[in-house]
This record gives structure tokens, sequence and C-alpha cells, in this order.
């Protein structure tokens, strides 16, 4: 018997061989890729031409192979591309993860109870165990000296500690480097919430790390757990009073046709981002991978029926942009590291 949490497009089941089980049912992956919110914006700032620098603890060669070879990563010296190294190249404590698995379906795919198919594009991960964070020492004693020329910094992979509050080590480790980007004048550091096992989990992550941040950014259903079912219908109230809790910045929600920003900051910069970010997540969901010249899919939809732009109250603003509906992305079994 085995014990699975379902969260959305997540399936956590705590199981050393469900990996290969996977391969065995569905046959070979058809590739293997990065994963983790962290790697994977840095894999598109890469193919963009855009430095970034991740802690890597794990650099056994099936992890450094799935990074893009100019993603930076720290060093017992300072930095370097991730293509010019090798597992000796690793501080100390990493470990060889186990992949996940993660199964992708294009938009029409045949579903039962939908004529005609899914409605949009969707991937399941199957994730069966907690990696943890990427406890990188040689990050950590470099954080400083990078965040004193960064533009921003990205956390993200709080859901792969405890829920039960142990695993004391990482967290400090983690609040260390955030509290060392901003005393270091870091100008905006932005958190990514992630599928934590349970809500009591998620509203720990929020307490424990929105007050390091300026920004915070999740799914409306993510959104609809910390707020209520009514977050759905009134998505802006919810994220201003977000922001007001945390006393942020901004609050960034995502869903299927639009993104949303509840801000203090220049509305059309705001605009600006939100709508490169969603092209960015469109042409990667088109092609399976970051895409250096992005291109709208051709199958995209743009929706009007969103959140209304505008002032809510207490300094913040609403901008909200469409996002893509029906990317038609490829189809893929695949596990990600």
């Amino acid at each position: 018997m085995v014990l699975a949490v379902v969260l959305g497009g997540e399936i956590a089941v705590p199981w050393p061989g469900g990996t290969d089980w996977v391969a065995t049912l569905l046959g070979a992956p058809d590739r293997v890729q990065l994963g983790g919110t962290g790697p994977q914006a840095a894999w598109a700032l890469a193919v963009l031409g855009a430095p970034g620098v991740v802690p890597l603890a794990d650099r056994s060669a099936e992890q450094l192979a799935v990074l893009h070879p100019d993603v930076t990563l720290c060093t017992a010296a300072g930095t370097a591309p991730a293509g010019r190294l090798t597992g000796a190249d690793a501080p100390t404590g990493g470990a060889p993860k186990q992949p996940h698995a993660v199964l992708e379906f294009a938009a029409g795919t045949p579903a039962p109870g939908l004529p005609g198919g899914l409605p949009r594009s969707s991937r399941i991960i199957l994730r069966f165990m907690d990696d943890g964070i990427e406890r990188d020492e040689w990050f950590a004693a470099r954080s400083g000296e990078l965040a004193r020329t960064a533009a921003a910094g990205l956390l993200s992979g709080m859901n792969g500690l405890p829920e039960d509050g142990t695993g004391p080590a990482d967290r400090a480790w983690l609040t260390g480097v955030a509290r060392t980007w901003r005393d270091a004048g870091l100008p905006l550091i932005h958190l990514e919430l992630a599928e934590f096992t349970s809500v009591r989990a998620l509203r720990a992550g929020c307490d424990e790390y929105a007050p390091l941040a300026d920004s915070v950014g999740m799914s409306l259903s993510e959104l609809a757990v910390l707020a209520g079912p009514s977050a759905r219908t009134t998505p802006v109230a919810a994220a201003a009073d977000f922001a007001t809790a945390y006393h942020l910045d901004r609050v960034c929600v995502h869903a299927d046709g639009w993104v949303l920003a509840v801000h203090r900051c220049d509305p059309t910069e705001q605009r600006t981002a939100l709508m490169t970010g969603s092209l960015l997540a469109a042409a990667r969901a088109a092609g399976g991978a970051p895409a250096a010249d992005p291109e709208p899919p051709p199958a995209a939809g743009y929706t009007e029926d969103r959140p209304a732009d505008g002032p809510v109250g207490e300094g913040l603003r609403a901008d909200c942009v469409p996002a893509r509906s029906r990317p038609g992305d490829r189809r893929a079994h695949h596990p990600g590291r």
C-alpha cells in the first residue's frame, strides 16, 4: 500500500522504486529535463542570454547533464558555467537525487467526460521523494558578493522541507541566505510558492518565508487555499489582503487564462513583466523547453474575461493580462532532475 497526496498537478508518493515503475509501465521517457522552479528560471534566463546563479549541492553527472551549460554555479574559487564543471567540482554534502516523472498532455488529448478532449495543455508531476533544498555551502558563502550586483533573487522549493518543522539546519541555511541578500542591498526578492503537502504546510511556509520577500507568486488554486474559495471569483481582493498581511510590494497570481499582479510598483513595468512571463511560458509549453526567440503558439487563445485593472486601496493597484489557454504543446513522459 502507498500513501499518495494529490495536489492539483502533482502526486506525491514516498516510493524509492516509483521512477522505475513508471518507466516499466509507460516505457522509456521521451526526454530527461531539469526540474525545480529556481533551476527552471535559470534555464530560461540562460537561453535568453541573461546570467543566473543557482545553488546546487547534487553535481552528479546525471544532474549536470540536464543543466543549460551557461547556468552559473559557485565553486570553491568563485563561479563557473555548469558546462565546464564535473562531479568533482561539488560542495560537501551533496547526494544524487532520484528523478521524478512528469506526464505531459497537449490540449485536445482525449479524456473521459470531455467531448473535445483536454481544454488546455496539462502536466502531472509524479514525485517519489522529498529532495529537500539545495544546501550549497559555496553558494551561501558567495551570496553577499553575488547579491551586490544582481537584479533579483528567487526563493523557491520550500515545499521540500519537512512539514513538521524539522530540518532546522536547512531552514536556518535558507533564512540566512535570504537575509544576506537583503543586507547586501538586493533590490528584489521574490518568493514563489509551490505544491505543499497540506494546507497547514502552505500557510506555515507563507508565515515563515513571505516576510523575507518583497514579492510572492502563486497559482489561483493556491490563493484559494489560503484565502478561501471566494478567491476564485474575487482574486484581486484576496491578493490585496495577502499583500497587506505580509507587507509585500507585489503579489502575482497565475490562472489558466490570465496572470495578475497586485502591486505598489509602476503599472507599465508590471504589465510588461506579466506579458513577457506569459509569452515565455507559452513558448516553453509549445516547444517543451525555453525558447531564445519566443513567439505566441498559433493555437493560443487570449481571454477577455479576467480581473479588472485599477487601484484597490492601501496603496495597491491591480494589473492583469491574458495568458495562453491552448498552447498545444507536445505530449511527453519524462523524468526531471
